[in-house]
């Protein structure tokens, strides 16, 4: 009974790292795409309309 449940302990440790690493991936994506973002200039369509 114990072994068993270290068993799935074990497994569910595994897929809490997994995706830990995962969002970590994300969130450093989202940063680099945030940045990016930030340095393009965005013209309004209400500007120089003579």
């Amino acid at each position: 009974m114990l072994r068993r449940r270290n068993r799935e302990l074990k497994v569910q440790l595994k897929l809490a790292a997994a995706q830990i690493q995962f969002l970590a991936l994300r969130a450093a994506q989202a940063e680099e795409a945030l940045e990016a973002q930030a340095k393009v200039t965005h013209i309004s369509s209400h500007r120089y309309r003579g």
